[in-house]
Parts: C-alpha cells; structure tokens; sequence
C-alpha cells in the first residue's frame, strides 16, 4: 500500500516539474513574441502614420495648369472645356465627400504676388481641409522678375503659403527652355529654376503637412512621349506627348485628367503621413466623369 502511495507521489511530484517547465517555456516565448513585435514597430523605417484625411471642403489656387488654358481661349477671351483640375480630382477619389473649389487664375502671370496672395486669402476663408496648389509657385519663378528678385517672390509666396495649416499640393518648378507660349523676357534661367527648386524642397521638407508632385517629371515624360506611371496605372510610351499641348506649357483635357491622378496619387502617399483616400486607377472613368462635370459656362468673349 505504502509502495503504491510512494509511486503516486512520485508521479505527481514528476507532473508538477513538467507543468512548470511547461509554463516557464510558455512565458519566454510570450516575452520573446512581445520584444520582437515591439522592436519591430520601433524602427524607425517601419513606421506608418496612417491618417483619415478629410476632404469636406477641398480647395484649388495656381495658375493655367490649374484654372485650364488653351491659345484659342486667349485670341478669342473664351474657354475651353475639360482644362480644370477639380473635377478631375474629385473624379479619381472614391471617397471624396463633395465638390471641390477653385480659386485659380489662368491670367495670374500678370500679378502673381498680388493674385497670389488674393488667392491664399480666399482660400483661408473657405476653412479648407485640404489645398490643392500644383502651380502657385510657377510664375513667381517665370515671368517678368530680374534676377535678384526672383527668390525673393518664391520667397513671399511660400509665407503666403504658411498661412494654410491643412494639407496642402505644391508641385515644383520644370524648366521649359522649348515653351513656345513663354516670351524670352519671362523664362528664367536653368540656374535660377534649379536655386527654386532647392528653396520649394527645403521649405516642404520641414512642414509635415506638404506634398510635392514632381511636375518636372511628368513634364519631361510628355515631352519625351515616355511612360507615366501612377499607382498601378501606365500610360505607354508613345502616348504621353498627346497629354500635353503644342505651346510645350499646358496639357490637354486628358492631361488635366492625368495630373489630377497624380496629385490624388501624392497625397495619398503623403510626405510624412499615409492618408486613407480610395483612388480608382481607371483612367478612362476618371477622365469621363471629371469632363462631365466641369463647368458649362465659358468666358464672356473680349
């Protein structure tokens, strides 16, 4: 009897060190499992700040790239369909919540400090969640400037543009030496757009809320008639030069199309934050229903 209860004893004895190892490797392997998750998630290149972007009140400034130009308008004082950037842009967000606004001017190469200026203004008293500005910045680079003022405007334009707290697009400045619609006396040289360019990036780089589009590629992309890539979209080689007009400045209905999924594209990325937008990559769908939705009424003639 005592033999048998010794016996048992000893099992139990034998099942309890085996339960506590059991645990112990239970518990090292919990804590192994939590340090690495937790490692991990603090690499710095790991980090995502992933953000819902609200896009209630979206507001458009610049220039023609923008507001939408064509020759035809400037000889005749009408416009052109299919040439602005908003409806474009809220064609090719799935999960844009109205219609956005546009306080753009295709004439601001005549004043761009005072229009630009007006333009911030405005778009302040909008109370915008997010400002689209892909070509504010162009003709305080272009345009009739003398050498030693051009920073200097680039410079006003970027204090006007600290006063926008939201998201905001800007793009940054190609150089355009074959632009048959920009006269000589308003074409800055290579030096000076590069010196631009630096002051754009240097300035974005320290303002999480700001987004550069590389408009120096898409431009040269045209031109060259190479291929465009957006998200998981390509448009071929061979079929980029028609997105652009002939005066080698503006870009077609199609274009205008294009360079709003490149903009949705950019901010989606973000600079320092993952924004939650939706985008559809159909290009088709996006050019269609964005030049259904523009505006019908054009220009008085002159």
């Amino acid at each position: 009897m005592s033999s048998s209860i010794c016996k048992c004893g000893e099992v139990d004895r034998s099942l309890c060190r085996s339960l506590r190892r059991l645990k112990t490797l239970y518990s090292l392997i919990l804590f192994l499992a939590l340090y690495f998750n937790i490692a991990t998630k603090a690499l710095p290149s790991e980090i995502q700040h992933t953000s819902r972007l609200n896009l209630d009140e979206v507001v458009a400034i610049g220039a023609s790239l923008t507001d939408g130009f064509t020759i035809k308008d400037l000889l005749e004082g009408s416009e052109s369909p299919g040439l602005k950037i908003t409806p474009y842009f809220d064609a090719a967000i799935l999960n844009a919540s109205g219609r956005s606004r546009s306080f753009a001017s295709r004439t601001m190469y005549e004043d761009p400090v005072r229009l630009g200026h007006d333009m911030v203004n405005k778009a302040m008293a909008a109370k915008p969640s997010v400002v689209l500005a892909v070509d504010f910045l162009f003709w305080h680079c272009y345009g009739k400037h003398s050498p030693t003022d051009r920073i200097h405007i680039l410079n006003t334009a970027l204090t006007d543009l600290d006063s926008i707290g939201c998201p905001i697009v800007i793009g940054n400045i190609p150089w355009l030496p074959n632009a048959k619609i920009i006269r000589p006396n308003q074409r800055p040289s290579f030096e000076d757009v590069e010196e631009a360019n630096r002051t754009i990036l240097k300035w974005a780089q320290s303002r999480p809320h700001v987004v550069v589009v590389d408009l120096i590629d898409l431009h040269r992309r045209c031109e060259r008639d190479a291929s465009i890539d957006v998200g998981p979209l390509t448009i071929p080689a061979g079929h980029t030069n028609e997105l652009m007009q002939k005066d080698g400045l503006h870009l077609t209905p199609q274009g205008t199309a294009l360079l709003a999924m490149v903009v949705a594209e950019a901010l989606r990325k973000g600079s320092q934050h993952t924004w939650n937008l939706k985008l559809t990559y159909e290009f088709q769908n996006v050019f269609q229903r964005g030049f259904q939705q523009q505006p019908t009424n054009p220009l008085p003639r002159k």
